[in-house]
């Protein structure tokens, strides 16, 4: 609760509050300008491009979804599901260990890259060869 005094500014909460609006504002306009990016460059000489990986994967995801909607029913655009379950699955995992270890939280993701990369060498040749560029 806030004290009676006139001069709020002071308080830890609204401090805080203060702090987090200027850094919103700065990750808002960082997320608009990635997202525009990728909207201005769609396709470098026929090749699809994503020039930011995160926002790439989704504006090629949301191009898709809004093309099979408007009736086209290629289902290509499917594939973007994977590593966005993937982003949102880390981020959530990753805040959750955050939360409950501090900064050991980064042992628990190293050892799952390694363990990830381990697992990655027994995904079958004929797997790895239909997700290559041709």
């Amino acid at each position: 609760m806030l004290p009676s005094s006139p001069n709020r500014a002071h308080t830890p909460g609204l401090l805080h509050v203060q702090k987090w609006r200027g850094r919103i504002g700065m990750l808002l306009a960082a997320i608009i300008a990635m997202g525009m990016l990728n909207a201005a460059v769609e396709q470098v000489n026929g090749f699809p491009v994503g020039l930011t990986y995160v926002t790439g994967a989704l504006s090629r995801f949301g191009r898709g979804l809004g093309r099979w909607l408007l009736g086209e029913r290629r289902n290509g655009w499917r594939v973007q599901l994977i590593p966005w379950t993937g982003m949102f699955a880390g981020a959530v995992l990753g805040a959750v260990l955050e939360h409950h270890l501090g900064l050991q939280a980064l042992y628990a993701s190293g050892l799952l890259a390694g363990v990830l990369g381990v697992v990655s060498l027994k995904i079958p040749r004929r797997w790895q060869l239909g997700y290559m560029p041709r």
